[in-house]
């Protein structure tokens, strides 16, 4: 038994253990007690939407988590087949600040205050469901390389989540190697190692078989060594995550 966390940020010493858990599908270890810190939930809120090219709705995210108005999130989603996508941010706080700070916004991306989107907080629908991580900068490059997977591989490919770089993309292909190319395309899209990442969490078995669905990993023998002081005897789903882990 293990206890993690306190506080204080300075509360370690040896193995981070909450960090090195986050992630590790189970093969570290077994978490029977979690404490999580609520925050009062907004008295008011306001979505303001944009609707316009891949690029164009890429660049405008970018602006607006870069400006000063504290977004609360900064959403993109690019239905499969299209060439457009929606930018969708979400504002938190008192209502008349809530009010000001999203006219700001719509004047910022020229868009308009409008209700919560459908997809809001909704995975997007394929048969395949893979997580796709990016740079800031590389966002548009992700999105750019799911539309040019739909054309080489007969592929449907929608892309949602955030703009910051965590998104999920449903996939839908007619075989096994439509799925492998399209994955490969979308991990092609990463500017340089270490900027992006594309893992497949769930898939027909059909599809599934022979799929790399990890992609790279940097770091695989350091984990290796962790998986082996921390589970020596490998009872901990053995085999469940990247490189046999």
């Amino acid at each position: 038994m293990a206890t993690s966390g306190g506080k204080v940020v300075k509360n370690v010493a040896g193995y981070d253990l909450a960090k090195i858990m986050t992630g590790s599908y189970g093969t570290l270890g077994i978490i029977v007690r979690a404490a999580f810190r609520l925050h009062p939930v907004r008295p008011a809120r306001a979505y303001v939407l944009r609707t316009g090219p891949l690029e164009e709705v890429a660049d405008l995210a970018r602006e607006v988590i870069g400006s000063q108005l504290a977004p609360a999130a900064v959403e993109i989603d690019r239905q499969a087949g299209s060439d457009e996508a929606v930018l969708a941010v979400l504002l938190e706080g008192t209502g008349d600040a809530v009010a000001a700070r999203a006219a700001e916004t719509a004047a910022l991306v020229g868009g308009a205050v409008g209700e919560e989107p459908a997809w809001w907080a909704r995975l997007p629908v394929g048969d395949t469901t893979a997580k796709a991580t990016a740079t800031l900068m590389g966002v548009n490059a992700l999105l750019r390389a799911a539309r040019s997977a739909e054309q080489a591989h007969g592929a449907a490919v929608a892309v949602r989540g955030s703009a910051v770089g965590v998104l999920h993309a449903g996939i839908t292909t007619p075989t096994a190697a439509a799925l492998a190319g399209v994955v490969t395309r979308l991990r092609a899209a990463a500017p340089g190692p270490g900027e992006g990442t594309v893992t497949v969490l769930t898939a027909p078995a059909e599809l599934r078989a022979g799929l790399d669905v990890w992609g790279p990993v940097g770091g695989l023998e350091l984990m290796r060594g962790i998986k082996q002081r921390l589970d020596p005897g490998r009872n901990l789903a053995p085999g469940r995550f990247v490189g046999g882990i």
